[in-house]
């Protein structure tokens, strides 16, 4: 941009003997100044380093009447640490207040489905929509080479901020997307799932890859099997973006479905295995089943929603209308060969 913003006499902020000053109004006064435009839908975008939450209650008014379409702003890194962080988490309740439901992408390059957004150690745009917006399930990112994520849009954090983002992401129902964005976060042992997986799968099937990633398991099939990947955001030009933690789900039928370490990051893993079973009649599926109790810590730190032990996952699979034909250990994981029975149970 070529320009820097700095508030006089902001501690820790570097001050420059060339500047130029310039007044402050608020946009309650900015659109009190204008009454030509109070009939007219306003939509604000905000990008002030920091002062986000100085910036929107500057504007309370306006958006109490009803006249704001959206709202976007940035979550940085000055909300990262207190007092920010407070400061965001008013900001988040007030607009909820408001009527905003509060949104984010997945990425800045890639886009991806619309998450309900929630504070984190990462920088994203919030986009606050008001009820004068029906939005897209996703906005994916334009046809042309595709950009790794920066630096900027990477989860960040130790293990108990992850814990706690996933008690977060628990009590509005929604999914890590900037985790599954960042491809450095999807290779860990997905080769081994795939080679795995693929073993069972015949030429020629068709094939649903649900939290597909990389897409190792394409790579792994035999060639003349029909591939679709499915995923929070668009790595190829045939994925589907689609995200399960609202319900959404592919309108196919194929001969596999494959769930690959998926299923512990669903909030509701009943209604993903019920919705297989309507897909195809069979399912691969792999799990990293709880093996003692009191280890829910430890799973909430890997960024996992659930804790499913062995017979619970297997009531559930029954319940889906699901038959367990063999199964086979992996090192953290365990990978389950299932057949839909004959009925689909409701």
């Amino acid at each position: 941009m070529g320009h820097s913003l700095y508030g006089k006499g902001l501690e820790g902020m570097q001050q420059v003997s060339r500047g130029l000053s310039v007044p402050i109004v608020t946009l309650d006064n900015l659109m009190a100044e204008r009454p030509a435009l109070a009939n007219r839908r306003v939509l604000i975008k905000i990008d002030v380093e920091g002062f986000e939450p100085q910036t929107i209650a500057g504007a309370r008014k306006l958006l109490q009447s009803g006249r704001v379409a959206a709202l976007v702003w940035e979550h940085g890194r000055a909300f990262f640490e207190q007092p920010g962080k407070s400061a965001v988490e008013t900001l988040v309740a007030e607009l909820r207040e408001f009527g905003f439901s509060l949104h984010q992408l997945p990425s800045h390059e890639l886009g991806g489905a619309l998450l309900p957004f929630v504070p984190a150690q990462h920088v994203c745009n919030v986009i606050c929509l008001g009820g004068q917006f029906a939005p897209n399930r996703a906005y994916n990112r334009p046809a042309g080479p595709l950009a790794r994520p920066g630096e900027s849009n990477r989860a960040g954090g130790d293990a108990a901020d992850r814990a706690r983002l996933t008690r977060a992401l628990a009590e509005v129902g929604g999914s890590e997307g900037v985790r599954w964005a960042d491809p450095a976060e999807l290779l860990d042992g997905a080769d081994t799932r795939a080679q795995l997986a693929a073993k069972h799968i015949p030429a020629g099937s068709s094939v649903m890859d649900l939290g597909a990633g990389v897409m190792r398991l394409r790579a792994a099939l035999a060639p003349n099997c029909k591939y679709l990947p499915i995923d929070l955001v668009q790595f190829a030009e045939a994925s589907e973006v689609l995200d399960f933690n609202q319900g959404h789900f592919p309108e196919r039928a194929v001969d596999f479905v494959t769930a690959l370490d998926v299923v512990q990051y669903i909030h509701d893993a009943p209604a993903l295995l019920r919705r297989c079973a309507a897909a195809a009649p069979n399912l691969i599926l792999s799990y990293p089943l709880a093996k003692a109790r009191g280890d829910s810590g430890a799973r909430r730190r890997e960024g996992w929603f659930n804790d499913f032990d062995e017979s619970t996952l297997m009531n559930m699979l029954d319940a889906a209308g699901w038959k367990v034909e063999s199964r086979e250990p992996m090192e953290i994981s365990e990978m389950f060969l299932c057949r839909r029975e004959s009925g689909i149970r409701s």
